[in-house]
């Protein structure tokens, strides 16, 4: 039975012992703490210090429920408290035995979590080292004890931005699993969690996402559709969805990953500002602006709550909302953001990447001021950040180039751009596959950088490989595919075949007319080049018949 249930039917007997309620107690403890009801568990733990505190025949079980209690106030976020409580118990640990002992390398297990959140890379590695190395010569006493240590290693790795290591770290501790043959179990459940989210930030999505659907498949089994470990990896999952530009599969994964946090969580708890930041990144995309911006200040404010001001978590917020608000048009809110945050990121190690995401985000906001200098300078200066990273990321690199090549374009600097759009599109084919949506938007974008370099055959035959993959992986009223047939249609225009160019523009006024509606930019801008491109070919009623739909006159089409 669950640990509620549970709890329920023995307070229901007579009255126990003491000795025999903090055994209970412990035992339900331990259930909540792997469902991930930190409060509850801590509940259950100060219950079971206070049975048995005094009695000293009970001493193994206060040290640890004084074990779990750290590692629960270091997931609440209480993070002064849980290292005070670690370094107390550290010294009563060591004073009793200098020998290794299980309780010790659990709290240094425990402890080193709590530094890796707090940003503390070096200590926290220092701790589950330690913790390992204490595990290992534990092993002939608990042979699966040794696959925790070397997984909370890799997590502090992971942490620390250092992938490469993470990965291994975590592989390893697979196939320790493996090889001692037992039952999957939550504990697994989390490492190939833990392995997906880092082969996500290597690019590894195949394999990424085989094993956090793993992961989600034994936690929704063994712990329950509706707990907190399952709505982690369905938010993992709806990331996944995200990187591959599947944003409709992603949209119910990250909104039911959001409802299990507020359910089983406190709102101010770092799982709910997560939950809440992811479903906001989508929602970023999908350019639903409002309500991303809310989001993100909430997360926001969960975290500067939980962290401070100065902290890798509380700068990538800052940053994010800073670039919702830019996309939202509200620019002054989001260069004061979007400052705070490159400050912030300067002073911080292993956040180069984080500092040339934020370099880039401000970048835009300085076209929108018309300051091309200062931008141009700036994307010039966050992609050699990106090559120069310890931690590369070809997906980041690779964005950051085509920003700047937007950029080149905006300044008439066409043969540059091309030259930066031929490595996004190697890079992208690298990173998410020959054919997949990036690589097509890639492939398309350089077909229009040769349309604006006066090169029509080279843009036509890049925009015709961009739309065949496209239709291919993308749904048919997908706008990337609508951008593409306008840029197809121009360069048909440009080659003096304007009968050819027809179809296109018909096929992406249809698709911008049911996804924007007939009063967005972009539907107008279609419309008005489709019509003239009707009265070149002396089809004037017609042009006339299409104006009149969306509203077009000389003023509008000159705006």
């Amino acid at each position: 039975v669950g640990p509620d249930d549970f709890d329920a039917q023995w307070k229901n007997g007579s009255n126990l012992e003491s000795g025999v309620e903090a055994s209970v107690r412990e035992t339900i403890g331990t259930a909540y703490l792997s469902l991930g009801l930190d409060e509850k568990a801590q509940a259950n733990f100060e219950r079971v210090v206070e049975l048995s505190g005094n009695d000293p025949t009970q001493h193994a079980r206060v040290l640890r429920a004084r074990t779990s209690l750290v590692q629960i106030l270091g997931s609440l976020a209480h993070y002064d408290e849980a290292l005070a409580a670690a370094t107390s118990l550290e010294s009563e640990l060591r004073a009793i035995t200098p020998e290794p002992t299980f309780d010790l390398a659990r709290l240094l297990q425990n402890r080193a979590r709590i530094r890796a959140q707090l940003g503390d890379s070096q200590a926290a590695l220092d701790d589950a080292s330690a913790a390992l190395t204490l595990m290992r010569s534990l092993a002939n006493l608990d042979p699966g004890s040794e696959i925790g240590a070397v997984a909370e290693l890799g997590q502090c790795y992971s942490k620390a931005s250092d992938f490469v290591r993470a990965e291994t770290t975590l592989r390893e501790a697979l196939e320790l699993h493996e090889r001692r043959g037992g039952p999957d179990n939550l504990g697994i459940a989390a490492v190939r969690h833990e392995l997906a989210g880092v082969l996500l930030q290597l690019n590894q999505l195949d394999e990424a996402s085989a094993l956090v659907s793993s992961a989600l498949e034994l936690r929704t089994t063994i712990a329950g559709p509706r707990a907190v470990p399952t709505g982690e990896s369905l938010g993992l999952l709806g990331r996944m969805h995200v990187e591959q530009g599947r944003y409709d599969a992603a949209m119910p994964l990250l909104e039911d990953s959001l409802a299990i946090a507020l359910e089983r969580l406190p709102r101010a708890h770092p799982n709910v500002a997560s939950a809440m930041a992811r479903l906001a990144d989508l929602l970023r995309l999908k350019r639903e602006y409002a309500r991303a911006v809310e989001l993100y200040r909430e997360s926001l404010d969960i975290r500067r709550q939980l962290y401070g001001e100065v902290h890798p978590v509380v700068a990538r917020s800052i940053s994010n909302l800073g670039l919702a608000l830019r996309d939202k048009g509200d620019i002054d809110e989001a260069e004061v953001l979007l400052r705070r945050a490159i400050e912030l990121r300067r002073t911080m190690p292993g956040e180069e990447n984080g500092l040339a995401s934020t370099l880039s985000a401000l970048g835009g906001v300085l076209q929108r001021r018309g300051l091309r200098d200062e931008q141009l300078a700036i994307e010039r200066e966050a992609i050699e950040i990106r090559r120069r990273s310890a931690t590369p990321d070809e997906s980041g690199l690779a964005a950051a180039l085509a920003t700047h090549a937007s950029t080149l374009q905006d300044v008439g600097r066409h043969a540059e751009c091309i030259a930066v759009l031929l490595e996004v599109v190697t890079l992208r084919a690298s990173v998410f596959g020959e054919g997949s949506p990036r690589h097509a938007r890639a492939v398309s974008d350089l077909g229009s950088a040769y349309l604006f370099n006066k090169e029509g055959e080279a843009a036509l035959t890049h925009l015709r490989r961009a739309l065949e993959m496209q239709r291919k992986v993308l749904a048919p009223e997908d706008p990337d595919i609508a951008l593409t047939l306008e840029r197809a249609a121009s360069a048909l225009c440009s080659l003096s075949k304007p009968e050819e160019s027809l179809e296109h523009w018909s096929a992406a006024l249809t698709i911008l007319r049911t996804k924007l509606g007939v009063k967005h930019a972009r539907s107008l801008r279609v419309a008005d080049r489709y019509a003239t491109t009707l009265r070149d070919l002396g089809r004037e009623a017609d042009a006339v018949a299409l104006e009149a739909e969306f509203g077009i006159t000389r003023e509008t089409a000159a705006k």
